[in-house]
């Protein structure tokens, strides 16, 4: 039975409001994909890992705020509706909407690739065309709780009897929101979530690690490195009993883009083996801190998960094994990219998340910038080759360029910027002598142990005169970078 969320405290344990799996828009393979944050792996093969922390939390959350672009209100669901389409409670629906549209793909360099994407109607906020609810159902994403006519308007496949004339879709996984800072403008925002399986004694169980959670929010002009800091996930037993649970996280960026819902989310998941049994839920503390937070600030009215009240929003997703089980995500944001190649500025070649980066010797890169070594920890956490990669470095001041031979195209350029010490102040950084309009700059500070970087980007670049030029802005402080990374776009 689908129930609306009920205020509850730490001891009395979660409300339950309703979730089901579902198929998500899947991104290509990891060479035709939009690159991400997200350099994990096991101790074994020693490839790129990005770590996080683990501590014990209790906050709590009461849900159901008001509707939203991309929102829905609870209710109650008993039986399933006769004659509904395909997906059987408790098993993936269909995803529907239109496959491979002409002239999407492929990039003339890129492997041949297939994406899903949904009419214009399906991110209008309104139950428009043949959604069944608002920009859900039909020939949208599934919804989650919301209205339905069949089974294949559900991400979870199972849609259910509401009343006489009423059918809405069920769910097995709820989630509830609580944000902690409700200003407009905010230097540090944070956020409580507690996700619930409520499925019946008996039902399916989640693997923690093939659990990924999203926070959609608006990055541009922000300052560089940004940083998460609290990260809490506790897990309380339907028993009472409770734990901490480790968890990490994953900042990816994205193409800053005219009318867009998002440029970077935050993806908490976590580093450890277990389960979410029915009547267990997690409970989730995540902080996410600007580069410079004397000088600048997040907006959280461009924040596309932002809600300021607590709710059981849809605008936080959980994915589970990659398929959306709960929330309207929002519309793709230049979602495909190929690698075209990297250069480690200062250090010699690697091969990095399958990527071959070459030396700066291969690369036939020149600079007027300083080289410099460094061996210090990292914050976000990294091992592996990438790391190896961030601890060479060229120091450019205001007056020196870094110049990167390369073929007349059109990149998505990424610049890796470390922190081999404090600066008091952030470096903005130029490309073919201009600043991107996104950037934000990069204060180089130590944070979490360790010295902070980022990986800065992506800035769409065309290059007309065979070569990529990063430079500092007169006046600013210097920029340590690491290395460059080119993808061919969408």
């Amino acid at each position: 039975m689908l129930r609306a969320p009920e205020p509850r405290s730490t001891e009395s344990g979660a409300a339950r409001l309703g979730l089901l799996l579902g198929a998500y828009l899947g991104l290509a393979s990891a060479q035709c994909t939009f690159p991400e944050y997200d350099l994990r792996v096991d101790a074994v093969s020693g490839a790129d890992t990005l770590g996080g922390s683990a501590a014990a939390s209790g906050s709590g959350a009461t849900p159901d705020g008001p509707g939203n672009a991309n929102g829905g209100q609870a209710g109650t669901a008993t039986e399933p509706v006769a004659g509904a389409g395909a997906g059987a409670a408790g098993e993936p629906g269909n995803m529907p909407g239109p496959e491979c549209a002409p002239e999407q793909w492929p990039v003339s360099r890129c492997a041949p690739a297939c994406l899903r994407r949904f009419p214009d109607h399906c991110y209008d906020g309104e139950a428009t065309g043949d959604e069944t609810d608002v920009d859900c159902g039909g020939s949208c994403q599934g919804c989650t709780f919301e209205k339905c006519d069949t089974n294949d308007d559900c991400l979870s496949g199972s849609c259910r009897a509401a009343g006489p004339d009423a059918a809405q879709c069920g769910p097995p996984l709820a989630l509830s929101y609580t944000p902690h800072e409700l200003a407009v403008s905010v230097a540090t925002t944070a956020w409580s979530l507690t996700l619930t399986n409520q499925e019946a004694v008996g039902g399916r169980a989640y693997d923690f690690r093939d659990l990924k959670v999203r926070y959609y929010f608006e990055r541009s002009g922000v300052t560089e490195p940004l940083l998460t800091n609290g990260t809490q996930s506790n897990l309380k037993l339907a028993s009472g009993e409770s734990r901490a649970v480790a968890g990490k996280w994953t900042i990816v960026r994205e193409q800053d883009a005219p009318e867009r819902a998002y440029d970077a989310y935050v993806e908490l998941g976590f580093a450890e083996p277990g389960q979410l049994f029915p009547g267990d839920r997690l409970e989730l503390y995540q902080q996410l801190i600007s580069g410079d937070p004397a000088a600048s600030n997040f907006d959280q009215r461009a924040n596309y998960s932002f809600v300021p009240t607590t709710t059981a929003s849809l605008r936080i997703v959980v994915r589970y094994r990659d398929k959306l089980i709960w929330g309207l995500e929002p519309r793709p944001n230049h979602p495909r990219a190929c690698f075209a190649r990297a250069v480690n500025v200062n250090g010699p070649a690697l091969t990095v998340s399958g990527d071959a980066w070459q030396s700066a010797t291969q690369a036939g890169v020149s600079t007027t910038g300083a080289g410099v070594n460094q061996g210090t920890a990292f914050f976000p956490e990294v091992t592996g080759t990438l790391a190896k990669a961030l601890e060479t470095y060229t120091r450019l001041n205001a007056d020196q360029e870094l110049i990167l031979p390369a073929q007349n195209d059109t990149y998505l350029v990424y610049v890796y910027a470390t922190s081999p010490g404090n600066d008091a102040n952030a470096s903005h950084f130029t490309l073919q002598g201009e600043e991107p309009v996104s950037s934000g700059g990069f204060k180089a500070q130590a944070a979490g142990g360790g010295q902070a970087w980022a990986k800065l980007g992506p800035y769409r670049l065309e290059v007309k005169d065979e070569e990529i030029v990063v430079g500092v802005l007169a006046g600013s402080a210097p920029l340590n970078v690491a290395a460059l990374e080119l993808w061919y776009p969408e």
